[in-house]
């Protein structure tokens, strides 16, 4: 592994751990059959309200996919359960548990590395820009986000030094 691909090389461009990922199948009850299970949770990351990041799922300190969303990382179950929702409306209730193309196939490619204890995800917190703007001459304010071109630049910066992407991007998009 190159040090493109070392997580360690991007901690003080402000990624922090997320949470580690364990098989679901490895927990009692069926309930988790198929799906990963976060452990050793940053509850303040993983439960803010923050609706832009960026994130690398690590398997052994290697990057193995980089992604972006929009949306919270998790959100809070009713049943006061330590895991986030499984649900689309947070990325990783989606990445734990939806059967898609994408989601499915990375648990999958991940199965036995979960296993031996090996996967965690990382985020990076990305600002709001605030933007003013002027409607018939009435300024008013909103604000923008820019975690998919930073999701973008990550991946070109691996491709161009290290000659590929992260084994578990398809592609740039």
């Amino acid at each position: 592994m190159t040090n493109f691909l070392d997580i360690n090389t991007y901690v003080d461009d402000g990624f922090e751990k997320l949470c580690d990922v364990e098989n679901g199948d490895n927990r009692v009850g069926e309930v988790y059959h198929g799906k990963f299970f976060y452990t050793n949770i940053n509850q303040s990351l993983m439960f803010s309200n923050h609706r832009s990041w960026v994130y690398m799922i690590v398997s052994d300190n290697e990057i193995v996919k980089i992604g972006e969303t929009g949306n919270p990382l998790g959100i809070k179950k009713k049943s006061h359960c330590s895991q986030p929702k499984w649900s689309t409306e947070c990325r990783m209730g989606r990445l734990a548990s939806f059967k898609c193309n994408t989601d499915g196939r990375i648990r999958e490619s991940l199965y036995n590395d979960c296993d031996d204890e090996k996967v965690s995800i990382w985020v990076r917190k990305c600002d709001y820009i605030n933007v003013t703007y002027s409607i018939n001459e009435n300024n008013s304010e909103l604000y923008s986000t820019y975690h998919k071109d930073l999701e973008l630049a990550y991946l070109d910066y691996i491709f161009n030094n290290h000659g590929s992407y992260p084994k578990l991007n398809a592609g740039r998009k």
